[in-house]
This record gives structure tokens, C-alpha cells and sequence, in this order.
């Protein structure tokens, strides 16, 4: 069992693929539920960016791929030094989401071809 503090933000995504990738769905569910408790009582303002790019990371675990793209796109609003990034994740999230055209258009911004 791992315990987990909400100041530790960074665990609950990969805990969460974790799961994912032994097919645990409820289990991402729940981790969700609790990133989602975390965000709401950590008293990190200043990394509102990471905790985006943490949801929408524990999200694309989760198969819940618009909550996902809406958390990477609020992750970029709030860090955009890390934009580079988040657009990486986007790429991934819309491919997953079956939206390819969005994510061939994105893809070409950041000058990546396609893995075709």
C-alpha cells in the first residue's frame, strides 16, 4: 500500500497508469477521485501548470479523454514554459481520442512528424 499526501501530486498519475496498464479500471477511477480531493486541499498556488498536467495525466489513465485535453490546455494557460510539453501530451490525448486531424495540426506546430 502506498500512502499518499496531497502535496505529493506527481504519485497519483503514475499510480494511475499503473493500474492502467494492469487493466484496474476502477482502481484509476478511484485515483482520480483522489488526485482530484489532493488538488483541492494542497495550498501549492504557484504550481497550477504541474497539477493541470497531473490531472490530465491521470485522466488519459482513466480513458476520459476531453477531461484530459481541457486539463493540458489549463496546464499551459498556467506554465507556459512548459508548453512544449503539454503540447506532447495533447498530441497523445487527441490520438486517443480519435481526434487526428487536431492532432496532426499540433503535431505540425511543434514540427513532429506524424508516426505513421
Amino acid at each position: 500500500m502506498i500512502n499518499r499526501s496531497p502535496d505529493q501530486i506527481d504519485l497519483y498519475p503514475l499510480l494511475a497508469n499503473a493500474y492502467a496498464e494492469l487493466g484496474k479500471k476502477s482502481e484509476v477511477i478511484q485515483t482520480l477521485a483522489e488526485l482530484k480531493q489532493a488538488l483541492n486541499q494542497t495550498r501549492i498556488h504557484y504550481a497550477m501548470g504541474f497539477r493541470n498536467m497531473a490531472l490530465g495525466d491521470t485522466y488519459l489513465a482513466a480513458e476520459q479523454f476531453d477531461e484530459a485535453i481541457d486539463s493540458y490546455k489549463k496546464a499551459m494557460e498556467f506554465e507556459p514554459m512548459s508548453e512544449r510539453v503539454c503540447k506532447e501530451k495533447l498530441i497523445k490525448a487527441y490520438t486517443k481520442a480519435g481526434k487526428t486531424n487536431l492532432a496532426e495540426e499540433l503535431r505540425a506546430t511543434l514540427g513532429v512528424k506524424s508516426k505513421d
